[in-house]
């Protein structure tokens, strides 16, 4: 995706205060805000008034059924949130555009052996998530102390050496050495510090929009890549020669994202803390936080099993071996699925208010469950476009979960940096363990003649991710300020008080009666 195009990215504009100003939004269909941050000040302000969902037992929808207003804020703010979208879309462009390139040169490599295939592809996208675990904790650092720009600018620019070595080179040590290396880069510097320069300029339920919209914007870099990737393909374009094209749009990213996007961390945000070495186990410390904290994070983990990343070999060796699709099939599908991503970003802001936001997550969830089983249960074509369409107003069902984790978390103490390099390294592990174990499933079941219950596997997994989220109540979603506790226990200290001198008057006007 020029200045003026990139104020004008393909996904529509958020608009939210700046900074760390708690946002108050609406009351949704479940009676509770929409936000995280905003949801806390409304459960607590609608307790001391008496409207909220368990004293209310409030039933009923927004006034107009509408999605959360957007209020009108700073363009330049917009411009800036429009930019990580860029980046994000370029990300996904460079890796949709190598889905079918890469395979068939392993595939060459590999002499041809499609089991043999798949599990390789399964072993070098969990190198993905090892190499993650190592980088996630001193980027988070890095990210803190000196700001997001650096980690986003400098990962394009390592595509395009890998890419133009495999373009060169393609042996099965450049492919594992290009998939590994650029897929941690990229990870890193999109959803990744893409996430914490959003969480810098948005929070609650514009931070959940904000993530929504970013989820569009890897959609429309899905349908962009995948039509390319096919199209250059039917057309007899050399594998090789597609990673030369990567390569160089890795190079025009590089270059925009250089002289166009800005630092959204200000400097007197930016951590004095000095820095550690790295420890890929310091994510664990998620574990220590409030049990709210701990759910949330679980099940956005889990969520993340089934997606595109994780779930992408097993779908393309299933599609290829068992549903007979040919490249342009395939490339379609993907186009469709990128369609998906963009469209239910947008959807999401309308699930979030038809449904509520803890109502968005179970409503994704289980079309997510619904999805997969038809996957697992037949291999025909129209099975495959059948649950494509129950995924359409899912792909986004991670973004409440992780907005509501991450205002949770900075009111427990974490940085946002340091947060989201945090639950970027726990997530590294599904990198690690989703591959493998459908590559294994997907073998596994293969020799038993149903290919197809790999799928089964990511539904169980996403029907686990649901009964952690409805385990925990409303209230240990959101973080609750210390000023609107002390309010409430003043209200409530008040309500005690006036009905202790209720009774006494009460009392004394009965024992007056006695008397006489």
């Amino acid at each position: 995706m020029a200045e003026d195009e990139l104020s004008e990215a393909p996904v529509a504009m958020i608009s939210a205060p700046a900074d760390d100003a708690p946002v108050k939004m609406p009351v949704t269909g479940d009676g509770e805000s929409s936000g995280a941050e905003g949801g806390a000040d409304d459960a607590v302000d609608g307790r001391s008034v008496g409207q909220t969902k368990c004293e209310a037992g409030g039933q009923g929808m927004t006034a107009a059924n509408e999605p959360p207003k957007e209020e009108a804020v700073d363009p330049a703010l917009l411009s800036r949130a429009n930019r990580l979208y860029f980046h994000m879309w370029a990300n996904i462009v460079g890796i949709c555009l190598l889905l079918q390139a890469r395979p068939m040169l392993l595939a060459t490599a590999l002499g041809g052996d499609k089991v043999l295939l798949a599990k390789r592809m399964g072993q070098i996208s969990a190198g993905v998530g090892v190499l993650e675990l190592f980088l996630n904790p001193i980027a988070g650092q890095l990210s803190d102390k000196f700001g997001r720009r650096p980690l986003i600018v400098v990962a394009p620019f390592v595509n395009f050496v890998n890419k133009m070595l495999v373009a060169l080179h393609p042996s099965l040590f450049m492919l594992a050495w290009e998939r590994i290396v650029d897929g941690a880069v990229t990870t890193l510097s999109g959803s990744t510090t893409c996430a914490a320069a959003l969480s810098d300029m948005f929070s609650g339920d514009t931070l959940g929009l904000a993530f929504a919209k970013l989820g569009s914007a890897a959609g429309v870099g899905a349908l962009t890549g995948s039509m390319l990737s096919g199209r250059l393909l039917s057309a007899g374009v050399r594998p090789t020669t597609i990673f030369k094209l990567t390569a160089l749009l890795g190079l025009c990213q590089g270059a925009i994202d250089l002289y166009c996007l800005q630092e959204t961390l200000p400097e007197e945000k930016k951590s004095t803390k000095p820095l550690t070495m790295p420890n890929p186990l310091s994510a664990l410390r998620l574990l220590e936080g409030s049990r709210g904290l701990k759910t949330l994070v679980a099940v956005a983990i889990l969520q993340c099993m089934p997606e595109g990343k994780n779930l992408s070999d097993a779908l393309t060796t299933y599609q290829s071996n068992d549903v007979g699709m040919t490249p342009v099939d395939r490339a379609n599908f993907v186009a469709a699925f990128g369609s998906s991503m963009m469209f239910g970003g947008a959807l999401a802001k309308y699930t979030i208010a038809l449904f509520g936001d803890r109502g968005h997550t179970t409503f994704s969830n289980v079309f997510t469950m619904v999805a997969m089983t038809i996957w697992g249960l037949s291999s025909r074509l129209s099975a495959a476009w059948i649950g494509l369409l129950f995924l359409l107003p899912t792909m986004e069902r991670r973004c409440v979960t992780s907005a509501m984790a991450t205002d949770l978390a900075v009111s427990e103490g974490w940085n946002k940096g340091e947060y989201a390099a945090a639950f970027a390294n726990v997530r590294a592990l599904t990198v690690i363990s989703a591959p493998l174990l459908y590559a294994n499933s997907y073998a596994a079941f293969s020799r038993r003649g149903t290919p197809g219950y790999v799928f089964l596997v990511a539904g169980a997994i996403v029907a686990i991710a649901e009964g952690l989220h409805r385990s925990i109540s409303d209230a240990q979603c959101r973080p609750v300020k210390k000023e609107l506790i002390k309010l409430r226990q003043e209200s409530d200290k008040g309500v005690a008080d006036d009905e202790k001198e209720s009774s006494n008057n009460t009392e004394s006007e009965g024992s007056k009666k006695n008397a006489n």
